[in-house]
């Protein structure tokens, strides 16, 4: 059986609406104190990888192993647009799209929407999200207690 998310947050079955806003909030505010964490974690990650790689590089390393872990650079090859232009005109050429993924530019299709120009194939659909706006700068979630 799927858990029911709305209890184990509020710790009631039928929270009223006050609970559910209160705790919606108190939530959206730990996950963002997490994502500021996570975000800095990464950077630090990124940081040592890129402080090892010169290390490696600087004491002319192919690996090198400390405490059981071995390290070494892995190279891969990665495609870079230099010129959409001549991309774009290959794909025209070609026909072959698979280069591209898949995903439709909302911006644009909104504005060809406008103008009753879409093209065949896409339809605008409506999804309703729901809107949260603190009245104050910053909720804390004290403020609950």
């Amino acid at each position: 059986m799927e858990p029911n998310f709305v209890e184990l947050a509020t710790g009631v079955p039928d929270p009223s609406i006050e609970l559910a806003v209160g705790t919606l909030l108190t939530l959206r505010a730990r996950r963002a104190k997490i994502e500021k964490r996570l975000k800095l974690l990464k950077a630090g990650e990124d940081a040592l990888e890129r402080y090892l790689l010169g290390m490696l590089a600087e004491h002319k390393l192919g690996k090198t192993t400390v405490h059981g872990v071995t390290i070494a650079p892995l190279a891969r090859i990665v495609p870079h647009a230099v010129d959409w232009e001549q991309i774009h005109a290959w794909i025209r050429e070609t026909g072959d799209l698979s280069v591209l993924h898949r995903r439709l530019s909302a911006d644009r299709l909104r504005e060809l929407a406008s103008d009753d120009n879409l093209p065949p194939g896409v339809k605008m659909v409506e999804l309703i999200e729901l809107s949260v706006r603190a009245s104050r700068k910053s909720f804390d979630a004290a403020d609950l207690d």
